[in-house]
């Protein structure tokens, strides 16, 4: 059995490869899609938002690795000309305009400027939302890093984001239950997720993930009025809950095997089309971080002993990914449960024949094995490679470590 054999699902809220996005319901079982819709999805959500390119003279690079602690020298000033470029761009242009206004608040930040900067600044995130979805994911990632930063040397900017974070909660507690038929209308679904976006990223960059974890808490014993909300804030703030250990808190809430899959075929949308795959705005980094979230999905399975699924999306990642870090991985991903199953003993022998030299897979191989309780099979590997003359030293020490500990 495949999983998310064709699904594509041809909506604006379809996901982006960091962070998958909630689906509407209504959308998740949608007919097969053209390859086209798959890639004007991958292309407007996947790539970095469209904005203005910094004034010709500015070196944006090397002003923000010296702004980001206050310990750093005071900065030297921008050139008076770069403002008055920025200030005059601004007024023959739409004063609205959001790369106009980030250029202009950036070159009153570096001229130290920092009450306007901050204004120009607040300005983008408070109406950028309405100018067009090119400029949601910017306006909550590298917008409120800029007003992050800024707040290290001047105080009221990151009061400006307590405050919208505050009141973004208050919005969220707020919402009324989604329908009497308990079916978001789509009206419901784009305000509450919306909410939930701003209320994460606000949060990730004060930074307060701990009032992330508050809220969703709170919420979740309300889960019938709460329902949208609960699965977002899941969603985006997967890697921190689940270091929380909220993985039954998560399940609850989520459509986990639904993430897992649909996130898996995006990846093999795109790797079954690699002649195209160099003229896509892809970034490594997003899709990286997407195939790691498909483990922490995969974790969140075992941990709530749904097995079959777990097998499922095992068989998918073995498939999309044949060598030997997925295996791995898998196998790290049952340990962090700590409900691994012998599949992940499996797991890790198939990476150790790809990789035999690696001291990380004998260390997870030997702590599978105890963790499933068969501490003297794990004692018996682990002498029996103590001397193994193929292997590096540094996998010698480890095995001779876990020995001891096996031992007490």
């Amino acid at each position: 059995m495949r999983i998310a054999s064709n699904e594509v699902v041809e909506t604006e809220n379809s996901l982006d490869w960091g962070n998958l996005r909630f689906i509407h319901p209504s959308e998740r079982n949608p007919l097969i899609a053209r390859f086209l819709v798959i890639v004007i999805s991958i292309s407007s959500l996947v790539c970095a938002p469209t904005y203005t390119e910094p004034i010709e003279g500015s070196d944006e690079n090397n002003q923000s690795q010296e702004y980001e602690t206050a310990s750093a020298p005071e900065l030297n000033s921008i050139p008076l000309d770069r403002l008055k470029q920025a200030k005059e761009a601004l007024a023959k242009g739409d004063p609205n305009d959001f790369g106009l206004r980030f250029e202009l608040g950036k070159a009153l930040r570096d001229a130290g400027k920092h009450k306007e900067a901050l204004e120009q600044f607040l300005g983008c995130f408070d109406e950028g939302s309405k100018h067009g979805s090119s400029q949601v994911g910017f306006r909550t990632s590298d917008l409120l890093s800029k007003i992050s930063k800024l707040g290290v040397r001047y105080p009221p900017a990151r009061k400006a984001l307590v405050d919208r974070r505050n009141a973004t909660s208050s919005a969220i507690q707020e919402l009324s239950p989604p329908s009497l038929s308990g079916h978001p209308s789509r009206e419901y679904f784009e305000n509450a997720t919306k909410l939930v976006g701003d209320f994460s990223a606000l949060n990730r960059h004060i930074p307060d993930d701990a009032n992330t974890l508050s809220l969703f808490q709170q919420l979740v014993s309300n889960p019938d009025r709460y329902s949208v909300v609960l699965e977002d804030l899941a969603n985006r703030n997967l890697k921190f809950f689940i270091q929380n250990g909220l993985h039954e808190e998560i399940a609850d809430v989520a459509d986990v095997l639904y993430m897992a899959s649909y996130t898996m075929h995006m990846h093999k949308v795109v790797n079954r089309f690699d002649d195209i795959r160099e003229e896509l705005p892809l970034d490594n980094g997003d899709i990286e971080r997407s195939k790691e979230r498909i483990f922490l999905w995969y974790e969140v399975l075992l941990a709530t002993k749904r097995t079959k699924d777990a097998k499922l999306v095992a068989d998918e990642l073995a498939d999309l990914w044949n060598e030997p870090q997925t295996y791995y991985l898998l196998a790290t991903a049952g340990l962090r449960s700590k409900k691994p199953t012998f599949a992940n003993v499996s797991h890790i022998l198939t990476a150790i024949e790809g990789e035999h030299r690696n001291s990380a897979y004998y260390e997870t191989y030997v702590r599978l094995l105890r963790t499933l309780g068969e501490t003297d099979r794990a004692i018996q590997i682990a002498e029996s490679h103590i001397d193994d003359p193929q292997l590096l030293e540094a996998v010698k020490d480890t095995i001779a470590t876990l020995l001891k500990e096996l031992s007490l």
